[in-house]
């Protein structure tokens, strides 16, 4: 038979986590309630939380980190030395940032779309306690030399960024070279200055006067999980982060440490999907941190005036209806998590920059009336294979660029296209786009599928067109007259030389 207390872990953790802890924890179930207030004590109320576990095989990391809340062990090795010296001996040069000029002077270190919000967004001083550390060697370690980018390779922890919110909790977040190129580019090295060199944190929080320790138990278990630890010392589990800005499940915000229940506390009224708020009250959609740049927004509003908002749910899947006074009307479809996974709008026009820009769920979408794509569309979509624009005519810089699923895509009206179009995508097999003339520099970098092309009327690439593809074979482009340098490099199976125009009288550049 059941006891309270699995009952009770049953409702706020689900049945699966229930008959976990039946299975890892009969001892400690042999005390009433001391499993049940560890877990409450840590974990937020989530039914994903075993999900998580089984899914990535972290059972007995689990069971590990719970028994370890009950017999404390020492984690952190001691150091009499500075962190300038801890740090100088792992081969960083450490900058502590006392003005804003001192933050825009690391700028240099950072490729134009990589740059990370501490340097775009001024005021984070006031937030935070700033620190840069500089591998000695970082002039040697080039960006070009990882096409294929992870987070704590030796280009993206070449220059990283240390810091502490302010306050009475100092939660520690280290920064990545690449930002959101990668997965949690602000967790590099787990977001644990041990791994950086033995002794740091305790010499951080020696010197400084920083309260770190209390904040980062082993978190082994979780380290790869999308989990942030709130002011409250409790684990919640996020959809996505902007800026120390957390958007959590159940519709719950973790505003630099703060919980904020005020959406959670009315959840007839919001609904939290990734990083906007719809109120169905006074409906409208808007972004909680208004800081953030998304168009995502100004498409559904440039439609016009909100009427209603119909919500029906099916199972794990939350399909909202928004019709505007004018007749027409846009689909929203929402996971079991509250992560934008559909989203139909067939009547606007301009898609603006950075639409839908952060890392997404996204499954499927459909922009049938579109004409224009602007900047940085869907950057970071991992889950939709399939992209149909039939209206498209102009396309911007950055499409789609770390869209890593995308095998097929539709752009039968497109003329002109922006730089890094599809870069870091290596699974496209299947384009059709009759009408391009031109694609800017970086265009397909990194594609390793595509074995056959046709564009029959494309007249210019920019640099580092299909750079590392080695396996396109047939490649159609009769109207070619001028190639960026790079282009086709690595593929011994086409002579793009013998595409250019022949004409003395034309200039073409050969790679």
């Amino acid at each position: 038979m059941e006891n309270e207390e699995l009952k009770r872990i049953k409702k706020l953790y689900g049945e699966k986590m229930a008959h976990l802890c039946r299975k890892l924890f009969p001892t400690v179930l042999n005390t009433p309630n001391l499993l049940l207030n560890i877990m409450e004590s840590i974990f937020a109320p989530t039914l994903s939380l075993i999900d998580d576990i089984i899914d990535n095989n972290l059972e007995e990391e689990f069971k590990i980190f719970i028994l370890s809340f009950i017999e404390e062990k020492n984690k952190y090795a001691d150091s009499d030395e500075t962190p300038f010296q801890l740090l100088d001996r792992a081969g960083y040069r450490l900058y502590e940032c006392k003005s804003e000029d001192d933050i825009q002077s690391f700028k240099k270190y950072y490729e134009e779309d990589e740059v990370i919000c501490t340097i775009t967004k001024k005021n984070r001083l006031k937030r935070c306690h700033v620190f840069f550390a500089i591998k000695k060697n970082v002039g040697e370690i080039k960006r070009e030399n990882f096409p294929y980018p992870e987070r704590d390779d030796a280009y993206g922890t070449s220059v990283i960024s240390i810091q502490f919110d302010r306050g009475r909790l100092n939660n520690v977040s280290i920064k990545n070279r690449y930002n959101h190129t990668v997965f949690n580019p602000d967790s590099t090295f787990d977001n644990d200055l041990e791994k950086i060199i033995p002794g740091l944190t305790k010499s951080f929080e020696k010197h400084y006067g920083l309260n770190i320790i209390k904040q980062i138990d082993d978190i082994k278990f979780i380290e790869y999980l999308p989990y942030v630890r709130a002011s409250d010392n409790k684990y919640y589990r996020y959809n996505c982060e902007f800026d120390f800005v957390y958007y959590c499940e159940n519709n719950i915000i973790i505003d630099h440490g703060i919980v904020m229940n005020k959406y959670s506390k009315s959840r007839e009224r919001f609904i939290l999907m990734d990083y906007f708020v719809l109120d169905k009250k006074e409906k409208r959609l808007y972004l909680y941190d208004e800081y953030i740049a998304d168009s995502f927004v100004e498409s559904i509003t440039d439609i016009g005036k909100i009427k209603d908002i119909i919500v029906k749910r099916e199972e794990d899947i939350r399909t909202i209806k928004i019709i505007f006074e004018n007749g027409q009307d846009c689909e929203i479809k929402l996971n079991s998590k509250n992560r934008i996974i559909s989203y139909i709008n067939n009547y606007i026009d301009t898609i603006q920059d950075n639409f839908m820009y952060y890392y997404t769920d996204i499954e499927h979408i459909e922009l049938n009336n579109a004409s224009r794509i602007c900047y940085n569309f869907l950057p970071y979509s991992p889950n939709i294979p399939e992209v149909q624009l039939p209206k498209v005519k102009e396309i911007g810089d950055y499409f789609m660029i770390s869209a890593f699923s995308v095998k097929k895509l539709f752009v039968p009206e497109a003329v002109v296209v922006g730089s890094h179009f599809l870069s870091n995508n290596v699974v496209l097999e299947e384009l059709f786009a009759p009408k391009i003339e031109q694609f800017g520099n970086f265009s397909f970098e990194g594609n390793r599928s595509i074995k056959e092309l046709s564009l029959p009327s494309l007249i210019k690439t920019g640099n580092c067109f299909l750079c590392y593809n080695k396996v396109l074979k047939k490649f159609y482009a009769p109207n070619l007259q001028m190639v960026g340098e790079g282009t086709l490099k690595f593929n011994n199976n086409i002579d793009i030389s013998s595409y250019l125009e022949k004409d003395d009288n034309k200039k073409s550049r050969k790679i």
